[in-house]
């Protein structure tokens, strides 16, 4: 008897310090490392899952996630992930599901991924919808598009960036008309109660006291981004801070003792079951809030702590699979039960968002990263300058502005050379570093002189070339202020002659573009000009056995993510012969980056880096048409292979296989037919690029 009750006080005893320290632990945020690998983990998992980013759809659900990969990119600086989101955009073409005239709040959220790869890029084209569809907004009358609150999420951020991208304050001023109409006027009282600071979805719930955890997530999330994006003196700002700041303060009475918040915000025993993505909201919002200054840190990070380690702790799996993820719905009895099992790609975007912000905090006690240092530094020069902008903590990234905005990890350029300055320009930048504090941001103003200087030549993008399709050239110049003119006959463009550039030019026929750029003090700058091919549709390569290598140049070089696609027709079974992509015209299977081989025992493989492979076993026949899709990733030196064959479903042949030899741009189609079996030919056609 005595040692059965020493052994319990022992095992009691244990027991209590085990509590103890598990709620220590709880209590306490992770290391910055610790939440980066969460990060990864879950993302890897994602994106594992789900190889073929266009697969993505580009709706409210599919654009979330993106949104969340970027984040995760943002966070972790991990090249994957931005290749991913590039490889998802250029497959839906950087469009909008519904096309440049929707008004669906659910089908502009792809926009906000558009403009964050655009903030990277700086590649005008990447906006050309997104900017079609809310600028039509924003020049119409009547504000009553936004009639459910999860619109405010997928559209508000859009809004205020587009409006900070143009200097244009009608973005804002439409974005304010729709929200007040949901906030303020939807079915008399609009949806948002002051009695409890909280939304109703939509007009149908108000009176019923239901409120809905994930759809007052999209809202404070908004309220986050658009705060975090307008200017202070915007003439609503106080009232959206005003908002955010009273959800925030209900949020900590009905957060629950496992970290979550349920789906029925007031009545959380009716689901009492955690839920991811309202809660993974909330934690965005809240780190957001405290990394902002906008929220007190003593009274808000205990209740972000809690959050994320309840979701870490109960919600990721060990391999990364997100769980407890709510359905699509618009209601707390919505995909119910919501399980350990259950997940959503909006679910895992909003989970990434909210990492990142936490990881933010975690970092928020480092050594700050050194302030930038400009060289020449600012002052008054007759011509212009190169700037190039340094700071002493190694390893550390840098980003500036020079239209006056406020750098940050997330916002301006990334810097990778000297800035050209050819007018007067007040220069911004910080730098950052994980491990660190943000450092602060550095400002420089150069007053340039104008007399005798010459405005910038204009640039094109795409630059000349031959295309299958119509394209959308965009008309830039690096001069500050400079009007551009451009024509599409062949006359030569002047400040009086052409027509005045102030969107992107549609050639959809062969044209010769000519532009000039001209301001006030400058002397005009030289004519641009380049020619594009429109229309050539059948590139084709064919060759037989043993005639040596036939090539094609890309209709341009590709140093970014891209997808090739062809149509190859084997006139034996077996034979041996590939398609590829190289830099330069191969003259060797080993200078060709990426291969694609009907191979002599009757299969279709693909070379992964150190030899051939094939994730499907594709057996080809003479006279049979295959369709190859290449999804080519050249910063990593990877790539995908896709085959259709004739009247078939696609099949994956690789996936991320590593170049053959390392290259920094692809620009010629390879196609050879080696000499062994004898007889055989191999015809490629409607190469694309």
């Amino acid at each position: 008897m005595y040692s059965r009750y020493h052994a319990f006080r022992r095992w009691l005893c244990a027991s209590v310090v085990i509590c103890l320290f598990s709620l220590h632990v709880f209590a306490q945020l992770p290391s910055k490392a610790a939440i980066l690998s969460t990060i990864s983990n879950v993302n890897n998992y994602w994106i594992q899952s789900n190889k073929r980013a266009g697969s993505i759809n580009n709706s409210w659900d599919g654009a979330v996630y993106m949104i969340g990969d970027m984040a995760a990119y943002d966070a972790t600086g991990n090249s994957n992930y931005l290749s991913y989101a590039q490889a998802w955009a250029n497959a839906h073409g950087y469009s909008l599901v519904g096309g440049d005239t929707t008004r669906d709040a659910n089908y502009q959220e792809a926009g906000e991924t558009y403009v964050r790869l655009y903030q990277l890029s700086g590649v005008a084209s990447d906006l050309t919808h997104i900017t079609a569809s809310v600028k039509a907004m924003v020049n119409s009358s009547g504000s009553t598009d936004w009639t459910w609150i999860d619109a405010l999420n997928m559209a508000m951020p859009v809004f205020a960036e587009l409006g900070q991208i143009n200097a244009d304050t009608s973005y804002a001023a439409k974005m304010y008309s729709e929200y007040n109409y949901t906030k303020s006027v939807i079915g008399g009282p609009g949806l948002y109660n002051t009695a409890v600071n909280l939304w109703s979805r939509d007009a149908t719930f108000l009176g019923t006291n239901i409120y809905w955890s994930r759809g007052n997530a999209w809202v404070f999330v908004a309220h986050a981004k658009v705060l975090a994006t307008l200017p202070a003196s915007d003439s609503h700002y106080a009232e959206y801070l005003a908002t955010f700041r009273a959800m925030a303060a209900k949020l900590l009475t009905l957060q629950q003792s496992d970290g979550f918040w349920y789906a029925n915000l007031l009545n959380p025993s009716q689901y009492p079951t955690p839920e991811t993505s309202g809660t993974s909201g909330f934690t965005y919002g809240l780190a957001w809030g405290i990394n902002a200054g906008v929220l007190d840190s003593a009274t808000y990070l205990p209740a972000v702590t809690k959050a994320w380690n309840g979701m870490v702790a109960t919600a990721v799996h060990t391999n990364g699979f997100l769980g407890y993820v709510q359905g699509v719905g618009s209601q707390p009895s919505s995909s119910q039960p919501t399980t350990y099992n259950s997940t959503a790609d909006f679910g895992v975007g909003l989970f990434l968002q909210a990492g990142y912000q936490v990881a933010k905090l975690a970092s928020a006690s480092g050594t700050p990263v050194a302030a930038p240092v400009f060289s020449p530094g600012g002052g008054s020069f007759s011509n212009a300058q190169a700037v190039t902008i340094s700071t002493t903590t190694g390893g550390a990234s840098i980003r500036y502005t020079t239209d006056g905005s406020t750098p940050s990890e997330t916002m301006g350029t990334l810097y990778s050379g000297p800035v050209s300055i050819s007018a007067t320009t007040t220069l911004k930048a910080m730098a950052y570093e994980s491990g660190f504090t943000d450092s602060a941001v550095a400002s420089a103003t150069y007053p340039i002189s104008t007399g005798g200087n010459t405005a910038v030549t204009p640039t094109f993008n795409p630059g000349g070339g031959t295309f299958s399709s119509p394209q959308n050239v965009t008309i830039s110049t690096a001069t500050s202020g400079a009007a551009i003119r451009y024509t599409t006959d062949g006359s030569t463009p002047s400040e009086t002659a052409g027509a005045i550039y102030s969107g992107p030019v549609s050639i959809s026929s062969t044209t010769t573009l000519k532009a000039i750029a001209y301001k006030t003090g400058l002397t005009d700058s030289a004519i641009a000009a380049a020619t594009y091919t429109i229309g050539v549709v059948n590139r084709s390569l064919a060759g037989s056995t043993g005639d040596g290598f036939h090539v094609l140049a890309l209709t341009s070089a590709q140093t970014g993510t891209f997808t090739a696609t062809f149509d190859a027709t084997p006139s034996v079974s077996p034979e041996n012969a590939l398609v590829g992509l190289s830099k330069g015209a191969a003259t060797a299977y080993s200078s060709i980056a990426c291969i694609a081989r009907f191979n002599p025992t009757g299969q279709i493989d693909a070379y992964n880096g150190t030899g051939y492979a094939a994730v499907s076993t594709i057996n080809y026949s003479a006279g049979v048409t295959y369709h190859f899709t290449l999804v080519v990733n050249v910063p990593a030196n990877t790539y995908s292979v896709y085959v259709t064959p004739a009247g078939g479903s696609e099949l994956t042949v690789g996936l991320n296989y590593g170049f053959r030899i390392a290259v920094t741009s692809l620009d010629t189609w390879d196609l050879d037919v080696n000499s062994t079996p004898p007889g055989c030919t191999l015809t490629a056609n409607n190469l694309t690029p």
